[in-house]
């Protein structure tokens, strides 16, 4: 795992939710885990650093390309993360600390996954070992 805690809210899949902080209903297309400030994230799975930016919503973001067309999303990271575009990491590797998510700000401090497979969002859990 990411971070060394509970699934607090669950991927969605095509149901739609209703956002506290939005308040509107729309789907979760991640998986939140409990946290605090300054809790290390860590790589699920060895890959290359795609994309590392900053998003109003998400907070810092960092994107990896784990294996045959897996994508995963990293949010809510604090600024100066530990990885840049490009960079190689190995599973469990620290890719920075947990911050804050002013998308789900109303859910308290979370960490904010998601996956993506052949470009189509997929339950992070479920790529987890039993």
């Amino acid at each position: 795992k990411p971070i060394d805690t509970d699934v607090i809210k669950a991927f969605s899949g095509d149901t739609l939710v209703m956002s506290k902080t939005m308040g509107d209903w729309r789907t979760h297309n991640g998986t939140d885990y409990a946290g605090n400030i300054g809790d290390p994230v860590r790589a699920v799975n060895n890959g290359r650093v795609t994309r590392v930016y900053d998003d109003v919503l998400w907070g810092t973001t960092v994107e990896i390309d784990h294996l045959d067309g897996l994508t995963v999303r990293y949010c809510g990271l604090g600024k100066g993360s530990t990885v840049s575009e490009g960079d190689e990491v190995k599973i469990n590797d620290k890719i920075g600390n947990l911050s804050e998510i002013p998308a789900e700000s109303a859910d308290g401090t979370h960490f904010h996954i998601e996956a993506e497979k052949d470009g189509k969002y997929i339950d992070f859990e479920s790529l987890l070992p039993a």
